[in-house]
């Protein structure tokens, strides 16, 4: 066998243990005038995984303090105020028949936090690997509002130009 076509088919070979799966973090959000608080409501889908997924993580503010914390039965959820992220994990409960299965979509995980929604990245892990992911979550933007003080200033500053002689 040629050597030249011993370097494709290796390269072949090596791919094909690779798991391309897809998992994702849908989520939607309201907020209320009345109490100040932002509802997020959240489904993860188990699209490519080979594997039943064990948790979903993601990061939050420190200043989320988190409420109202519900997860589906069959679930928990935990809000780790040290660590500062949302976990998301399937009990391993005998009796119930829910779990983050391939090709499934768990809804009904959610909870309440003074702080509007920003684009966080998630890690959903199986038994072998972590896949990783974006979706929006209570995280303040911070460099959004230094970003509108900054136009602020030089629109400040365009017009005291303006207004010189």
């Amino acid at each position: 066998m040629k050597t030249s076509y011993l370097i494709p088919v290796l390269a072949l070979l090596a791919g094909a243990g690779v798991s391309r799966a897809a998992v994702s973090l849908t989520s939607s959000n309201t907020f209320s005038s009345i109490t100040g608080q932002y509802t997020y409501n959240y489904s993860v889908v188990n699209s490519g995984s080979p594997e039943e997924l064990i948790q979903v993580t993601f990061p939050v503010s420190a200043s989320a303090a988190l409420m109202g914390l519900t997860a589906p039965t069959g679930f928990n959820i935990t809000y780790d105020t040290v660590g500062a992220r949302v976990n998301f994990i399937w009990d391993n409960d005998e009796f119930t028949t829910q779990t983050f299965a391939p090709e499934s979509t768990v809804s009904g995980f959610s909870f309440t936090s003074p702080v509007g929604p920003g684009l966080v990245d998630f890690i959903a892990s199986d038994i072998n690997q972590d896949f990783t992911g974006s979706t929006t979550a209570p995280v303040p933007e911070p460099s959004a509002g230094l970003l509108g003080l900054g136009a602020l200033g030089l629109l400040l500053r365009r017009r005291q130009r303006s207004s010189q002689p």
